[in-house]
């Protein structure tokens, strides 16, 4: 994993060569770098050339440039399946929100990549519609293979009928297209849109005859990149015919061999877009520099975040040092929370994956309050609470403490007397207790219910153990969370029930990273496949390297 003689990076290499020809100046290039850590990393490379304080150069993404030559903003997620939704029911009336939302993403996806690729939308509907439509001929079933599906039919769905289902599946590929195009039209009425959406937009204007790039004229930096979509050629085309672009593409020479799979993206960007002239990089180091590989097998994930100790404790023996020239990449995220335990004691880390909130306490506690109300029964002699629930909150960690000794005392009375059904008057011994065991019926309510226990834990943790204190961050973040989906929901109109709210977010906080700060330049670098781009590193040690994550397994 080590090497003898410290290698000079790609982006040490780029920063070296603009420093070269553009001395100060270098300041007033626009660098577009496809991740923010390798514009650190070219940052503290170029602070390295020069003995006096320059500006550093400005960084652009080709996010942020298509957005403004577009002149439509990205639109949050929720907001986008929503308005889509919308549009869908103008053609499928009895479609169900709670239904729709799951394969709406899907759909979502599929129009992304359809406008980042500026394929021809009518004509792929088109065609799709017509495979569909033969894929659906069963022309070629036997009678008794008929009954056995007409049976199977009948008890995933009230229609009977085999062939009304098969006429509402090509009901839906032959609407695609319209969809496609009167959501698209939808967006722009807001001035919203999707990622690709607003890269098609942003491609369509520069390819107009009077389109010019508002920049004052700016020179270009593009380094790093690798597969390119097609509005991001056009761009990247615009850029080298109209403006000084210089392009420099992180890459071995093994990778030219036409024969490298790997390299088919690389080597027609080679040739679309040449390298800088004056740009000498280090290609050969898959056949020039001498490299140490061990493979371990281990039987556990927990073993071999530990096994990881022993590799890092080997290193720092033999004189490593544990700075950012070394670094352990994660093909597995649920791996961060037990490597960081099975760290050596004094190695200071940098970790640029984001934690799952899934992960924390304070979403344990939005898991409660959510389940207390989904199983919660109500009669004609009042509400009825579910023990488990009401116990699992009684004792949380986040309320404890503002519930005091009668939470305690509450407790012992359900567990002794075996309530599996708690009556709430029972439970409503404080003001707060009251607004604890609330039966929420709206999905407004409950979003107001919620972001008022957490208001409540977030007081109950200033009076915690400094863990629970330094974990309260994370209840502002499912705070912020709680507020956005329910401002894209009052956008949207949409009517939908308490259980749909619910599945909804926590479908939206289970995809939330909570950023880790620190100082991005020194320490062990912790980070996940895509955050190593551009970056060069002595010692790499992954985790978790087999089929399913690296590079994952596409089917599941």
């Amino acid at each position: 994993m080590s090497a003898e003689t410290q290698m000079v990076t790609f982006i040490e290499e780029v920063a070296a060569d603009l420093y070269r020809h553009e001395g100060r100046d270098v300041s007033r290039l626009r660098s577009m770098f496809p991740s923010r850590r390798a514009q650190l990393f070219f940052t503290d490379a170029l602070s390295r050339l020069t003995d006096t304080p320059i500006w550093q150069p400005q960084f652009e993404t080709i996010d942020r440039l298509m957005t403004t030559i577009a002149g439509i903003e990205h639109g949050e997620r929720v907001r986008l399946i929503t308005e889509l939704y919308n549009v869908y029911r103008e053609f499928h009336k009895d479609e169900k929100f709670d239904k729709f939302y799951f394969w709406g993403e899907m759909l979502l996806n599929d129009f992304d990549a359809i406008d980042k690729y500026m394929i021809d939308a009518d004509m792929l509907f088109a065609n799709i519609s017509d495979i569909k439509q033969l894929e659906s001929d069963l022309s070629y079933i036997t009678e008794r293979q008929w009954e056995v599906i007409t049976r199977f039919w009948s008890v995933l769905n009230d229609d009977k009928d085999p062939s009304e289902h098969k006429r509402r599946f090509l009901k839906i590929w032959n609407t695609l297209c319209p969809v496609y195009h009167r959501f698209r039209e939808r967006l722009h009425e807001l001035g919203i849109g999707y990622g690709g959406m607003i890269q098609r937009e942003a491609v369509e204007r520069i390819e107009a005859p009077d389109f010019e790039l508002d920049d004052d004229g700016a020179q270009y930096v593009v380094a790093g990149f690798n597969a390119l979509s097609k509005c991001e050629k056009r761009l990247f085309d615009y850029l080298a015919v109209n403006r000084t672009t210089d392009f420099y593409w992180d890459y071995d020479r093994y990778y030219l061999d036409e024969r490298q799979e790997a390299g088919l993206f690389l080597r027609e960007n080679l040739v679309r877009y040449p390298q800088s002239v004056t740009f000498a990089s280090q290609i050969d180091n898959f056949s020039k520099r001498e490299k140490n590989f061990t493979s371990v097998a281990t039987v556990s994930n927990v073993l071999q975040c530990k096994y990881v100790n022993g590799l890092l404790r080997q290193l720092i023996a033999d004189g490593v040092p544990m700075d950012k020239r070394t670094a352990i990449v994660l093909t597995d995220e649920n791996l961060l929370q037990p490597l960081l335990y099975s760290m050596p004691e004094g190695v200071e880390l940098n970790v640029t994956m984001g934690f799952p909130l899934k992960q924390t306490v304070a979403y344990s506690l939005i898991e409660r309050l959510i389940e207390l109300q989904n199983r919660r029964r109500e009669s004609s002699s009042g509400v009825w609470f579910y023990h488990t629930d009401v116990l699992g909150l009684l004792s949380h960690p986040y309320l404890c403490n503002v519930l005091g000794g009668e939470a305690m005392k509450l407790s012992r009375e359900i567990v002794e007397r075996q309530r599996v059904y708690v009556p709430r008057e029972e439970l409503v011994k404080t003001p707060l207790f009251e607004r604890l065991f609330t039966p929420i019926t709206e999905w407004q309510q409950m979003s107001d219910y919620l972001l008022a226990m957490i208001g409540e834990a977030s007081r109950s943790a200033t009076m915690s153990d400094d863990a629970l204190r330094r974990e309260a961050q994370y209840l502002s973040v499912v705070a912020e969370n709680v507020m956005q989906l329910r401002n894209s929901l009052d956008q949207c109109a949409v009517e939908i029930s308490q259980p749909i709210y619910t599945s909804l977010l926590r479908r939206h906080l289970q995809t939330v990273r909570i950023p880790f700060e620190g100082e991005p330049l020194n320490g062990v670098q912790i980070m996940g496949i895509l955050e190593t781009r551009n970056l060069d590193f002595d010692n790499v040690i992954i985790l978790s390297m087999n089929d399913d994550n690296f590079p994952g397994n596409r089917t599941s």
